[in-house]
């Protein structure tokens, strides 16, 4: 019979191999993201034009060492999948905005370019949906993202070469002036209360 001390010393063993150990429950969640973004017609088409799996490519850009790391890759495109909450437009809008992925796409497209020569072409975020039934949707971002990602990643490179150079490496300034709520907070708020819509 197997017990607790022997589960923990499976799972020990399991990640010294360089193995990740995950759940029955998580198991059958992936294979069911899995199956819903194999079953999506556009994502599998994707997907069969990038074969290539979990590349890294390494190069240094504006004298920083980089590495990107694809999800998938095929001769002129490149795949990022990401799980999500929510593949709606609106909800990739946001995530965009929370996570940074302009950056992401604009970085990448920086390392590969020092690498390879030549721009990775197509860009596409496959998502799929955390919960059932695992919605799937595909999003490339506009050049304007892109192009505001590419001034952020040049800015971020530019922080590290200079931080590296002093050895001097400053944290968050909270500083004393109050917050202001972002402006589609406010828009929402406004909207929201002069539609008298109060649940």
């Amino acid at each position: 019979p197997s017990t607790k001390a022997a589960t923990v010393a499976w799972e020990s063993e399991q990640r010294d191999l360089g193995l990740t150990v995950v759940s029955p429950g998580d198991a059958a969640r992936v294979d069911a993201m899995t199956e819903a973004v194999l079953s999506h017609e556009r994502a599998a088409k994707l997907l069969e034009r990038a074969p290539h799996r979990e590349v890294s490519v390494f190069a240094d850009v504006d004298g920083v060492p980089c590495r990107a790391r694809f999800d998938a890759l095929g001769d002129g495109i490149a795949l990022d999948l990401k799980t999500t909450e929510d593949a709606t437009r609106d909800g990739f809008r946001r995530s965009v905005r929370s996570w940074g992925y302009e950056v992401q796409e604009a970085f990448y497209r920086d390392v590969f370019r020092a690498s390879e020569g030549h721009d990775v072409g197509e860009f596409w975020f496959l998502l799929v949906e955390k919960s059932g039934p695992h919605e799937v949707a595909t999003f490339p971002l506009t050049e304007q993202w892109v192009r505001m990602g590419h001034e952020q990643a040049a800015r971020a490179r530019e922080v590290f070469r200079a931080c590296t150079a002093s050895g001097v490496w400053p944290g968050r300034d909270e500083g004393d002036t109050p917050i202001e709520p972002p402006i589609g907070a406010v828009f929402d708020h406004e909207d929201r209360y002069e539609q008298k819509e109060f649940v």
